[in-house]
């Protein structure tokens, strides 16, 4: 008898914590917001992904915005609904998010329709191999940040040597051109966003998305067959410079050769 008034306890004990702990959701409206396309990167497959991201900034970092999405040959629907409020705040102010994998799209014109809380907007998506281009009429509460992507060329590597101390500015560009004495080529792409950099009209990489403007050289190559090439530079500079010089590298392929680690 002990025992199941014993277990009997536990049970009740465990079902009055768990009401307590229940917490009621709150949402916000989503409001005005932001569209990027970005092509994922791996190898032997290519998605397209787009990320939505409020004007508004909110409280928490890890907000995320709610959505619905269909999608039937290619054509697709989403819903931006609302702004769910987390339980567990990231303390700093940012945008509430969304991230969809569209998956991957041959060549092509595609419906699309975007609705932003009560507010629908529609257009095209046309495909091809150069570019994405997202061609919406008049769009409301929704500002497209990039209306073409460029798609990546094979075999392209892109990155940069960034240095805290201006005496190894020329350590740092040498990294380049230890690349082209490898085989590394001039990658020529036109100018545009390709999402994880933009080239400039000079056909020179402008900016890197994630990576420090000053104090800083960018470099794009066309590069075919050299990753170990590439791990072994990086290695070297490392063992040489140790954190007096940080290089990153990217690959078309998604892949990631860092200094750092």
């Amino acid at each position: 008898m002990k025992k199941i008034s014993l277990l009997l306890f536990v049970v009740l004990s465990i079902t009055t914590l768990s009401s307590c702990l229940k917490i009621k959701k709150e949402y916000a409206p989503v409001g005005e917001v932001n569209f990027k396309m970005i092509e994922s990167l791996a190898p032997g497959a290519r998605y397209l992904i787009c990320e939505f991201s409020t004007e508004e900034q909110f409280g928490c970092l890890n907000y995320l915005i709610r959505y619905d999405y269909t999608s039937n040959m290619g054509n697709f629907e989403i819903h931006l609904k609302d702004v769910e409020k987390s339980d567990f705040c990231l303390t700093a102010p940012g945008p509430a998010k969304a991230e969809l994998n569209l998956g991957t799209y041959q060549n092509g014109d595609y419906v699309v329709k975007i609705k932003v809380g009560d507010i629908e907007n529609q257009g095209m998506l046309k495909v091809s191999a150069q570019h994405y281009v997202l061609d919406v009429s008049a769009p409301q509460n929704l500002t497209i940040v990039t209306d073409t992507l460029l798609r990546m060329p094979e075999h392209t590597i892109w990155g940069y040597a960034s240095y805290q101390d201006d005496q190894f500015e020329t350590s740092a560009i040498a990294f380049t051109d230890s690349l082209e004495q490898r085989g590394a080529q001039p990658a020529n792409l036109p100018a545009g966003d390709f999402g994880y950099f933009t080239i400039g009209q000079n056909s020179e990489i402008a900016s890197i998305t994630n990576a420090p403007e000053e104090k800083v050289v960018y470099f794009i190559y066309r590069f075919v067959d050299g990753d170990n090439d590439i791990m072994d530079l990086v290695s070297d500079f490392f063992v040489t410079y140790s954190n007096d010089i940080i290089i990153i590298v990217y690959t078309s392929e998604g892949q990631t050769f860092s200094s750092l680690s």
